[in-house]
């Protein structure tokens, strides 16, 4: 029989149900919305496997081969907050750890923009982490526990769509305070799970990957006391203010006229805190 956790996995507060189909259960204090199964490894190994390198039309390789033409032909697009984050946050001469690094998008970013930056990447993905090596970016094939065993600290830590997939909350977000300096910024995105209130009839459905690929789910108000709770400093959280623009999805208009009427819920919450 699969585990399954008795309390909050941040806070160790009560937690009652949120979503029977799904088992997500919430926090009666912090208000974070998780998972209540516990996966083993072999799981997270066959499930992630098959989302990366199932072939040419598995759900990460389509974003990723586009990803991939864009480094190759060196005009790239981060997106406009990804880079309106870095451009007021991070300066020539820092030194960067990207947890989940991917095939290297940002990371080969900051080396165009900055030039003497100091740049490391962690991937978990065998292939994935070898296509960014591929470009000299200096990454590391592991999860986020490597960073254990890490004794130099970094100037800023980016996790873009991470944290949502991350089963040990706790250990993470220990080690990312860990290893950032004094005054250092953590910065980071994840998929905001109250855009489900954007549609109709969404009571048993996420309108993002069920578990065990997403694990956790954000919304501002939970984010908030999560990152205060472990004691980093002026947290500030802000919703992506508009829908992603797709003409093929039968959404996109009545999206457009909830942000028109002022009840839209972005899709995406970014978030910049210190230590």
């Amino acid at each position: 029989m699969m585990e399954k956790f008795e309390r909050c996995k941040v806070c160790n507060c009560h937690i009652e149900f949120q979503n029977s189909k799904f088992n997500l259960v919430k926090c009666k204090s912090c208000n974070l919305v998780f998972c209540n199964s516990i996966f083993n490894e072999e799981e997270f190994i066959r499930v992630y496997d098959k989302l990366y390198n199932s072939g040419p039309k598995s759900q990460y390789q389509v974003h990723s081969t586009t990803e991939i033409n864009e480094m190759h032909s060196g005009k790239l697009n981060i997106g406009y907050n990804r880079k309106t984050l870095i451009s007021k946050t991070i300066n020539d001469r820092d030194r960067v750890l990207e947890v989940g690094s991917g095939n290297g998008l940002v990371g080969l970013y900051l080396k165009q923009k900055f030039e003497d930056i100091f740049y490391k990447g962690i991937e978990i993905d065998q292939k994935i982490a070898t296509r960014a090596q591929s470009f000299g970016l200096d990454i590391i094939n592991d999860d986020f526990r490597v960073m254990k065993g890490f004794t130099d600290k970094f100037d800023v830590i980016m996790m873009w769509e991470v944290l949502e997939h991350i089963q040990d909350l706790n250990l993470c977000l220990e080690l990312l305070k860990n290893v950032l300096n004094k005054n250092g910024t953590l910065m980071l995105s994840v998929p905001n799970y109250e855009k489900r209130l954007n549609y109709k009839n969404s009571d048993n459905k996420l309108f993002q990957s069920g578990p065990p690929i997403h694990l956790n789910y954000f919304t501002m108000d939970s984010l908030r006391k999560i990152f205060k709770l472990y004691g980093f400093k002026n947290v500030k959280i802000r919703e992506k203010s508009m829908p992603y623009f797709n003409l093929k999805d039968p959404n996109f208009y009545s999206l457009l006229q909830r942000k028109m009427t002022g009840k839209f819920h972005g899709p995406t919450l970014y978030l910049i805190a210190s230590v």
